[in-house]
């Protein structure tokens, strides 16, 4: 008769060879652990790759795919390969103009020079940009469980969180075509977002700012510097701003060059850059708008703000018919401004 159900049973069964099973996973592990200058760094790709083409880039160590290899490095103790390896990966974030503060997205060592992989080399030749957002977590979870808090101080350290706080803060990072989410997730050719990014992605995003601003302030224990200040504030704004509607973008537009242009000025003023796009020039008696494929994805709401009582009638027809075309069933337009109700104002 089989023995009752218990966690004592599901856990180890009479005849399981799950202690063979874990050593010999161990042994496989060590083997995939590589040295640049003599020193372990990380983990490669693929012990055994499935084709001899070189343009294939499996012998590489992603930074990525390193993240929950380090973690299992951390909690055993063995702290001096993950901290090789943030050094590493801080030592090859990019300085050029085109990618300015991206972490590789793998590394490679040939002929005693470090090489990283900007999306010069990937599948789809974009920047794999999750793996920079990976790195602060990785950094700010080793400094934390080793207690290595003079690495996080470091000025490479913190000037490599200043150099990624200045690629992800910027308000056209959002539009940038790179892949921004997990493989094989979505199209590897579209862009990051998905309008707002999924949700892992915003849960990444945030683990990132939460973790810059734990290393930030971790450098403030030592000096204080208003540049440091102003971008602790900055950081702690988006990731408010990350937890209040994260997923409604507002695109302004205006037919007259002089009101986008104030239009712009206000958004900068306000620092609103994140949730307000530059404005259109949309001139609703024009069919059809210049409305991108990629806006009208998301398109939830039209909203008109004092305009059809000021403008020719003709304008006022047009933007109900275009916005007909423009809004599947369920979604609305939204007109404000002032109305009347039996000739009084309301």
């Amino acid at each position: 008769m089989a023995e009752r159900f218990s966690q004592k049973n599901l856990r180890v069964r009479p005849s399981s060879d799950e202690d063979k099973i874990v050593t010999k996973a161990k042994e496989h592990f060590e083997k995939t652990l590589v040295e640049i200058s003599g020193e372990i760094v990380g983990s490669v790709a693929a012990l055994e790759h499935p084709t001899k083409n070189l343009k294939l880039n499996y012998g590489e160590i992603f930074l990525r795919d390193n993240v929950p290899v380090m973690i299992y490095l951390i909690t055993q103790k063995r702290y001096e390969i993950v901290k090789k390896f943030l050094s590493v990966c801080l030592e090859l974030q990019s300085t050029s103009y085109q990618t300015r503060g991206v972490f590789p997205t793998s590394f490679i060592e040939e002929g005693g020079k470090l090489i990283g992989d900007y999306g010069q080399r990937s599948i789809g030749r974009i920047t794999s940009a999750d793996a920079s957002l990976w790195w602060p977590i990785l950094c700010w979870f080793y400094v934390n469980k080793s207690g290595d808090h003079s690495f996080g101080k470091s000025q490479s350290v913190q000037r490599g969180i200043q150099l990624l706080l200045d690629l992800v803060l910027h308000p056209t990072l959002e539009g940038t075509p790179v892949l921004f989410v997990p493989d094989c997730a979505f199209m590897i050719d579209r862009p990051m977002d998905v309008w707002g990014a999924p949700l892992e992605v915003e849960v990444l995003l945030h683990g990132c700012l939460k973790s810059c601003i734990n290393l930030m302030e971790l450098s403030r224990e030592d000096h204080v510097s208003r540049l440091l200040d102003q971008r602790l504030i900055l950081t702690r704004q988006w990731v408010e701003d990350l937890k209040r509607f994260p997923e409604i973008i507002w695109q302004t537009s205006d037919p007259e060059l002089e009101h986008r242009k104030s239009i712009i000025s206000w958004i900068i003023h306000e620092k609103l850059d994140i949730k307000m796009p530059k404005p259109l020039d949309i001139d609703v008696t024009k069919s059809p708008w210049p409305i991108t494929h990629k806006l009208l994805d998301a398109l939830q709401v039209i909203i008109s703000i004092n305009m059809i009582h000021i403008a020719p009638w003709e304008c006022a027809e047009a933007l109900f018919k275009e916005s007909g075309k423009l809004l599947n069933y369920g979604k609305f337009l939204i007109l404000y401004g002032p109305f009347k109700i039996e000739d009084k104002h309301i």
